[in-house]
C-alpha cells in the first residue's frame, strides 16, 4: 500500500526540487516517518522509505544513479528521462531482491548484462515502456536468483525475443513469468521453444489480443501449474484444442484462466475435455454464453467434474439458477464466484454443502424499472455448513431478519458492505459464533433504532467490525457494542457522530485500531479510553478537534499511532498550555501532531503553518496572541462582509425588488384590507408572456387571437409594452407583477436563451413563493417543439416532468382545441381552471 502511495507522489511531483519533507505530495497515509532520506545524485531524485524501498524519478534523470548507500532492498525507477540502461548499469546495487522500471516513456534500449550484477534479485518487473519494442538475448544474464519476471504493457510483439531471453540457462530459478498487455495476437509451437526445460510454474498472457494459440504451444513448460489467458480473443474451438494437448503435456496443471474471450456457447463440450485434467480451478468469467437450466435435479448445465474445487462465473448474464446446477456435477466444489450477475437471489440452485466461499456481490439488475430485492429466504442457508466467507455486498437486502443467517455456524468473514441495509433485527447473526469479520459499510442507518445492540449477539469471536459511511449520527443504545467482547478493528470513519461516550468503548477490552475519521467529533472532556488497554491506533482525521483537554492528552499518551490530519487546530495559548499543564512532550508520536499535514487553522497569522512550529515557538513562552489583534481580525472580517453584502445587494437589486414585492403580496394576502371586487382587478394584465425572439411570429399569432377574440384577455409582450429607457430587468420585474398569471413559450430556443431562463426562474419563484387567492396556479405551459435534452435546465426539466403543458399541433382541429384550452386556463375564477 505504501510503495502504491508513493508511486503516485513520484509522479505528481513531477519536477520538484530535493529538500524538507514535501507533505503535499504525499496523500494522507504518509509522512515524515515513512521517508527518512532525500539525496539526489546523478541529476536523480530520490524517496527512501523505512521499509527498504527505493523510489527513482526526476526529469533531469537520464542514466541509473550510483547506489547512495542507504539500506533498502528494493528500488522502483520511475518517470525518468532514461533513454538506455548500459551494460552493469547496476554495478553498485548488487543487494536489490526486487526491480521495477516502470513508466519510462523515453527507455527504448536495454543492454545485454544490464542485470548482470543483481545476483540476489528474486523480483524483476518492465512494465508501462512504451518504447521498448526488443530485447537482447543475453538482458537477463547473471539473474540467477530471479523467480518472478513481469513484462507487463511495454510494445515488445514478438514472444520470441522474450523467451530468447529467458531461457533456462540464464534464468534457472524463473518460477512466475508475466507478459500481459503487449500486442502478440498470436502464439506457434515454436515462440517458447527456447524455454524447454524451465521450470516455470505459472504463466499469464491477459489483454494480449491473442486470437490463436497453436495446441501445443505450452508443451515445453512440464511443471505448469497456473495459466491465465483472460482477456483475449480465443475461440471454443481454439480452447478445446488447447486444453487437450495440456492434459497430455502439462499434468500438473491447476488453474485455467479463460475469463473474457469467446467462449459464448454451451460450455458442455469444452468442461467435459476440462474434467478431464487434473484442473483444479477454472476462471470462466465475462463469458457470456448461454446459461442452460437444468429440466430435471440429474440434467445439470456442467458435466461431472469431481477434481474442480474453485469456479468463477462473475458476469456471465446468470439469472436463473436451479437445483441440480452445480450439484451433482461438482461434488468437490469448495470456492464459487458468481458475482456481476442478475440473480434474483439466493437461489437454491447455489446451497451448496460443500462450499467453503460463496461471492454473490453486484447482482443487481441495471435495467430494471423498480429497485430489484434480492431475496435471501429465512433458514435458507442452513445447510451450507461448511460456507466460511460469504460476500453479499452491492445488492438490495433492506433488512436483515433474525432468521436470515442460521446454520452458518462455520462462517469467518462477511460482507455486506452497500446493501441498502435500513435495519438489522435483534439476534441476526447469533448463530455466527465463528465469525471474525463482518463488513456492514455503505449501509443506511439512519434511525437510531435501525442498529440495536442485540443485532451482535452472538458475535464472540469478533475481530474486525466496519461501519464506516452508515449515515449514523448516534447510536440508541451506550453499550451498542455490549457483546462484541474480542473485537480488536472498529471503523467507524465518514458518518455525521458528534459525540462519543466512555461506555461505548469501556466494553471493549481487547479493541487494538479504532477509526473515527470525517465525523463531527469535537475535543473530549472526559476518558474515553481508560479502560481499553490494548488500543495502539487511533485515526481522527477531518473532524472538529481543535484543541487538546487534558482527558484528551491521558487518552492518547499511550498510543502507537495517532492521526489527526484536516482537523481545525486553533494555535493559541490554550493548545500550549494544554500541554504545558501536563507536563508531556508533544513531540511524542502518541499526540499525533508531530505530522507535518497537522496544521493551524486559527488565528489568522498561523493558518497552514504546522502545529509543531507554533508549539516550538511559544512553548517557552506564557504570553498569548494579543485580543486587540484577535478584535482587529474581527472588524475587518465584519467590514469585508458587510463590503460583499453591499455589492451583493447592488447587484441583486431588481431580484431583491421582486422577492419584497412577493413578501409584500404575501402580507396583504394573510391581512387583507379592502376587498377588490374580482380578482382580475388586481392586475393590468392578465398574462406575461415570456418567449425567445425566434418564436415571435408564434407570438403575434398568440396576441391575436387572445387579445381580439372573447373574452377579451390583456396580454403583457416586451416588444409592445415595455417602456423604452427602463432597464430590462426591472421592466420583467414590473410586469411579473402586474400580471395575473405566465406563459411560457417552450422551444429549444426558449431553452437555449439565459434571458429566457432568468424570466423562467422569476415566474416560477413568484408560483411557489405566493399563493393566490382560491389557489389559482399562475403558470402556463405552452410547448411549440421538442427541446434537447442538453438544453434543459433542472427548473425547467422538473416543471415538464411535474406539470401538464399545452402541446402546439399543426393539425387545425387540434389547434382550435388548444386555443380553447388556454383560453380557459387564463380564466380568473379558480373553479373554471381546466388542467389540460
Amino acid at each position: 500500500m505504501l510503495s502504491m502511495i508513493l508511486v503516485a507522489a513520484v509522479v505528481a511531483q513531477g519536477a520538484r526540487g530535493s529538500g524538507d519533507w514535501p507533505a503535499e505530495m504525499f496523500p494522507s497515509d504518509a509522512s515524515p516517518d515513512d521517508a527518512v532520506y532525500f539525496p539526489e545524485a546523478d541529476g536523480c531524485r530520490f524517496v527512501i522509505c523505512k521499509v527498504n524501498q527505493f523510489f527513482v524519478y526526476g526529469k533531469n534523470c537520464t542514466r541509473v544513479p550510483e547506489y547512495p548507500g542507504e539500506p533498502a532492498t528494493s528500488l522502483t525507477i520511475i518517470v525518468t528521462n532514461i533513454g538506455a540502461i548500459r551494460e552493469e548499469a547496476f554495478k553498485s546495487w548488487g543487494h536489490l531482491l526486487s526491480l521495477s522500471i516502470n513508466m519510462n516513456s523515453g527507455l527504448n534500449k536495454i543492454e545485454g548484462g544490464a542485470f548482470k550484477p543483481l545476483a540476489s534479485l528474486t523480483n524483476l518487473t518492465i512494465s508501462n515502456n512504451y518504447n521498448l519494442k526488443t530485447l537482447p538475448s543475453d538482458v537477463f544474464s547473471g539473474l540467477n536468483s530471479l523467480q518472478e519476471l513481469r513484462l507487463i504493457k511495454n510494445n515488445i510483439k514478438s514472444i520470441f525475443s522474450i523467451t530468447l531471453a529467458s531461457r533456462p540457462f540464464l534464468l534457472p530459478s524463473l518460477k512466475y513469468l508475466d507478459l500481459s498487455d503487449n500486442p502478440f495476437q498470436a502464439i506457434t509451437r515454436e515462440d517458447f521453444a527456447e524455454m524447454e526445460g524451465s521450470g516455470l510454474d505459472t504463466l499469464t498472457l491477459s489483454l494480449c489480443g491473442l486470437y490463436s494459440i497453436e495446441p501445443n504451444s505450452f508443451s515445453w513448460f512440464t511443471e505448469l501449474k497456473v495459466l491465465n489467458l483472460d482477456n483475449n480473443k480465443l475461440s471454443t474451438e481454439t480452447l478445446s484444442k488447447l486444453v487437450i494437448n495440456l492434459n497430455r503435456t502439462a499434468p500438473l496443471l491447476r488453474h485455467l484462466g479463460i475469463g473474457s474471450n469467446f467462449l459464448n456457447k454451451n460450455p458442455y463440450e469444452f468442461l467435459s475435455l476440462v474434467a478431464q485434467t487434473n484442473i483444479s480451478s477454472i476462471d470462466l468469467k465475462e463469458n457470456h454464453f448461454e446459461f442452460v437450466i437444468p429440466s430435471s435435479l440429474e440434467d445439470s448445465p456442467f458435466p461431472l467434474m469431481p477434481n474442480i474445487r474453485e469456479l468463477d462465473l462473475s458476469a456471465v448474464s446468470g439469472y436463473e439458477l436451479q437445483p441440480g446446477t452445480f450439484s451433482p456435477a461438482l461434488p468437490n466444489l469448495e470456492r464459487l464466484i458468481f458475482s456481476k450477475n442478475r440473480l434474483p437471489g439466493l437461489l437454491p440452485g447455489l446451497r451448496l454443502s460443500s462450499l467453503v466461499e460463496l461471492d454473490l456481490s453486484d447482482n443487481v439488475c441495471e435495467n430494471c424499472l423498480v429497485m430489484p430485492h434480492f431475496e435471501i429466504e429465512d433458514n435458507s442457508l442452513a445447510a451450507m455448513i461448511s460456507l466460511e466467507h460469504l460476500t453479499l455486498s452491492n445488492n438490495y437486502l433492506f433488512h436483515v431478519s433474525r432468521y436470515m443467517l442460521t446454520g452458518l455456524y462455520s462462517l469467518r468473514n462477511l460482507y455486506m458492505s452497500n446493501c441498502s441495509i435500513f435495519h438489522i433485527l435483534e439476534y441476526s447473526f447469533e448463530n455466527l459464533t465463528s465469525l471474525e469479520y463482518l463488513d456492514l459499510s455503505h449501509n443506511k442507518f439512519a434511525k437510531k433504532d435501525a442498529l440495536p445492540a442485540a443485532a451482535f449477539y452472538g458475535l464472540t469471536n469478533l475481530t474486525s467490525l466496519r461501519l464506516d459511511s452508515c449515515d449514523i449520527s448516534s447510536f440508541f443504545e451506550p453499550e451498542i457494542f455490549k457483546f462484541l467482547p474480542n473485537l480488536e478493528y472498529l471503523t467507524l470513519k465518514d458518518n455525521k457522530l458528534a459525540k462519543l461516550v466512555p461506555i461505548q468503548f469501556t466494553v471493549l477490552p481487547n479493541l487494538e485500531i479504532l477509526d473515527v475519521s470525517n465525523n463531527g467529533l469535537l475535543p473530549w472532556n472526559e476518558r474515553l479510553f481508560s479502560e481499553n488497554y490494548k488500543l495502539r491506533e487511533i485515526l481522527m482525521n477531518s473532524n472538529h478537534i481543535y484543541k487538546f483537554t487534558n482527558e484528551m492528552i491521558e487518552d492518547v499518551a499511550g498510543l502507537e499511532v495517532l492521526k489527526l490530519r484536516s482537523n481545525p487546530f486553533s494555535c493559541t495559548c490554550t493548545l500550549v498550555r494544554a500541554f504545558q499543564d501536563s507536563g508531556v512532550d508533544y513531540l511524542k508520536k502518541s499526540y499525533g501532531i508531530n505530522d507535518p499535514a497537522v496544521k493551524c487553522y486559527l488565528p489568522k497569522q498561523w493558518i497552514e503553518q504546522r502545529v509543531t512550529d507554533f508549539l516550538a515557538l511559544n512553548s517557552d513562552s506564557y504570553e498569548c496572541l494579543p485580543w486587540a489583534l484577535i478584535g482587529a481580525a474581527m472588524g475587518v472580517f465584519f467590514l469585508v462582509t458587510l463590503i460583499v453584502c453591499m455589492v451583493a445587494a447592488y447587484y441583486l437589486r431588481w431580484y431583491i425588488r421582486y422577492w419584497v414585492f412577493l413578501l409584500r403580496q404575501k402580507w396583504r394576502s394573510n391581512f387583507p384590507g379592502k376587498k377588490l371586487s374580482s380578482t382580475r382587478g388586481k392586475y393590468k394584465y392578465d398574462a406575461f408572456v415570456s418567449y425567445c425572439n425566434e418564436d415571435r411570429n408564434f407570438v403575434i399569432r398568440l396576441v391575436a387571437m387572445l387579445e381580439n377574440y372573447d373574452p377579451y384577455y390583456r396580454l403583457c409582450v416586451f416588444e409592445r409594452d415595455f417602456k423604452a429607457g427602463d432597464i430590462i430587468s426591472q421592466s420583467v420585474v414590473d410586469c411579473l407583477s402586474s400580471s395575473r398569471k405566465s406563459i411560457l413559450i417552450l422551444t429549444d430556443a426558449f431553452a437555449r436563451s439565459q434571458w429566457c431562463q432568468w424570466e423562467l426562474q422569476m415566474a416560477h419563484h413568484k408560483r411557489i413563493f405566493f399563493k393566490q387567492e382560491g389557489h389559482e396556479d399562475s403558470l402556463i405551459l405552452v410547448k411549440l417543439g421538442d427541446v434537447m435534452e442538453a438544453h434543459m435546465t433542472p427548473t425547467l426539466r422538473y416543471l415538464m416532468k411535474t406539470r401538464v403543458y399545452l402541446q402546439w399541433h399543426s393539425d387545425p382541429k387540434r389547434q382550435r382545441i388548444f386555443w380553447q384550452k388556454l383560453r380557459d386556463a387564463l380564466r380568473p375564477s379558480l373553479s373554471d381552471i381546466i388542467s389540460v
